[in-house]
């Protein structure tokens, strides 16, 4: 249920090494590209989402896109263990400003074949949209606020 720049690729590595994967993470929709769709779709309805077509393949999953539904993907698989991957805020900050802010942010040249447009709308919609909506990430006290909240209501909402 951790952000994507919280050790996600390195947890996602682990979980597939011990038995629990193969485990979903960002990397995962790019490989899929049908999976843009589906995830633009969970994120109009998130209510109405079924989990079972992109995950069909999977046993797990961390970062975004998955991270941003963990309430959802929970009602509809209440036996699955959450883990919350955590990061000093300030690191989390720089480190994600400087990959994936400024990653979606370069609509023009190279990124263009990296981030179709496809790709970019659901990066916007389940990332940004979804909990930055409100300010601008450049506002690093907005972005603290939401970083927190959202790890406050993961501890909160998941049983321990």
């Amino acid at each position: 249920a951790g952000f994507g720049r919280t050790g996600t690729l390195s947890l996602q590595e682990a979980l597939n090494e011990i038995g629990v994967g193969p485990c979903y993470h960002m990397v995962e929709a790019f490989k899929n590209k049908g999976h843009f769709d589906l995830w633009s779709e969970v994120a109009k309805e998130p209510e109405k989402a079924d989990f079972s077509t992109i995950f069909a393949d999977y046993q797990s999953t961390v970062d975004f896109p998955g991270c941003s539904f963990y309430k959802e993907i929970f009602q509809q698989y209440p036996d699955a263990k959450v883990v919350l991957s955590t990061r000093d805020f300030d690191s989390w900050y720089q480190s994600a400003l400087n990959t994936i802010y400024a990653a979606n942010r370069v609509v023009w040249g190279p990124a263009k074949l990296i981030l179709p447009s496809k790709g970019h709308n659901m990066v916007n919609a389940t990332v940004w949209d979804k909990f930055f909506k409100d300010g601008s990430f450049l506002d690093k006290d907005f972005v603290r606020k939401k970083y927190l909240e959202h790890y406050e209501e993961v501890k909160a909402t998941i049983p321990e």
